[in-house]
């Protein structure tokens, strides 16, 4: 907190912040009467700042309230009632923290008794811009990009199992400033995840990595909410994802295909028939290739005419296939298996094989 009283009495002034290039004016409004009120825009593409500096003009006068609003909406408030001489201003006030965006400048004040009109000027110390984000490293897929043109809009991006599995996300932001209120990421499985996404951009800057719950997920979309800062202008978003590690193939050693089914439509039913000259297995896998797929239902009827349905809602992307899926008991009889999948939208024609470890 600061506390600091400029006397009326001639004397020497604090430093002017106009005599060094690093400050930059933030805005001035015109005082005309006793009391007055005033907010100064300021928003996240005039850069960031780490200190703030008043100036008063053509009067003397008395200042009883300042409140910064940073780009967070956190706010900051100094002590300042002050009073100013004529053509005066405070000494440097420092912001806390480091490189602050700051969003508005609200303030109190009005001329001393005898006192005329006034000019009242903010300038604000400026830190080095931010540099701009490096690209995405290796690994990184951008799944799709939206532009933002007005103060709040509502953007969906598909993604889809074609364009692989994920373990984390980043939002890169260009062009010019912007706010994000809410993200939503849907996974193929139909599970949902929201992480803490009240964020501020400044120009050209992205969020942390934003890391996924569970392993590699198969994303159906993500949803968000954003707007631009006030003075902002038009923003361009890009989601980019970490590419995480498919499933591996059914090993080649132990496993025996057992059959395979083409997938035409939207929807589609199958049995792969086994039996007994088969051998007997104790786990199953299945492999999708040529397009993306969902599959609802997987139910195995052994030889002995019990059955088993291992939680089975699962999207596959092209080429791609299930973990291992241990059968209960020892080495089973399987008499068939019956699937229930369809394509996903956009997919192919798509081809699953069964394939069963000895």
């Amino acid at each position: 907190m600061f506390a600091i009283v400029l006397s009326l009495v001639v004397g020497a002034k604090p430093a002017f912040a106009e005599s060094r290039g690093e400050w930059k004016k933030l805005g001035e409004r015109a005082v005309n009467g006793r009391l007055d009120r005033d907010v100064i825009q300021v928003g996240a593409d005039d850069g960031v700042f780490t200190a703030l500096q008043v100036r008063v003009e053509n009067s003397a006068l008395e200042m009883f309230d300042v409140k910064v609003v940073f780009g967070n909406g956190e706010s900051y408030s100094p002590n300042t009632r002050l009073v100013f001489g004529r053509d005066t201003n405070t000494r440097v006030i420092d912001l806390p923290g480091e490189k602050r965006v700051i969003r508005r400048v609200e303030f109190r004040y009005g001329n001393l008794p005898g006192g005329g009109n006034a000019r009242v000027e903010l300038w604000g110390k400026a830190g080095a811009a931010p540099p701009p984000p490096p690209p995405p490293p290796a690994g990184w897929k951008k799944l799709g990009e939206r532009a933002v043109n007005g103060r709040l809009d509502r953007d969906v991006i598909q993604v889809g199992a074609d364009d692989g599995v994920f373990t984390a996300l980043q939002v890169r932001v260009e062009n010019s400033a912007l706010e994000m209120f809410d993200v939503k990421v849907v996974f193929g499985n139909g599970e949902s995840y929201s992480p803490n996404t009240r964020l501020v951009f400044g120009r050209d800057s992205m969020t942390r990595v934003i890391d996924l719950p569970g392993e590699s997920r198969v994303i159906r979309r993500v949803e968000f909410r954003y707007g631009n800062l006030p003075g902002g202008g038009n923003a361009r978003v890009e989601v980019w994802g970490k590419a995480g590690a498919p499933p591996p193939p059914p090993a080649a050693t132990g496993w025996k295909k057992l059959g395979e089914r083409s997938v035409n439509g939207r929807l589609d039913r199958d049995v792969i028939a086994v039996g007994a000259d088969d051998g007997v297995f104790t786990a199953i896998q299945v492999k999708v290739e040529n397009s993306a797929l969902e599959m609802f239902d997987v139910k195995i009827v052994f030889g002995n005419g019990e059955s088993f349905s291992p939680n089975t809602r699962l999207v596959f992307g092209r080429d791609t296939s299930t973990r291992v899926i241990d059968l209960p008991g020892e080495k089973r009889v399987i008499r068939r298996v019956e699937f229930r999948y369809g394509n996903l939208p956009g997919g192919g024609n798509a081809r699953v094989e069964l394939y069963g470890k000895r």
